[in-house]
């Protein structure tokens, strides 16, 4: 039998989930600080059932964790030669050359 997941429970996996995505997403252009949030975000959501699984996304799309049409890994990990949208930092028309 699958535990039952309370309200505490999923605030305490945002809690947590907060402090990662603060961390590794602290200054990152918006388009990789949304592919880091969404992954972490996924995760945390590991291992629990369906219905907890959708509680806990539903509350963490509601802090902007999660979009649930970002799909995992659009953006590439960044490089020295090349941005995290696989383009050369100076040729990025994100402006990836300029941070």
């Amino acid at each position: 039998m699958t535990p039952i997941i309370t309200p505490g429970d999923i605030a305490a996996l945002l809690d947590a989930l907060a402090r990662e995505v603060d961390r590794i997403g602290s200054g990152c252009p918006c388009e990789l600080w949304i592919a880091r949030a969404c992954a972490a975000t996924l995760r945390h959501a590991d291992g629990l059932d369906d219905e907890a699984r959708a509680a806990f996304l539903a509350a963490a799309a509601a802090r902007g964790y999660f979009e649930p049409d970002v799909s995992p890994g659009f953006l590439l990990e960044p490089t020295a030669e090349t941005c995290a949208h696989g383009l050369a930092y100076d040729c990025c028309p994100c402006g990836c050359g300029d941070l």
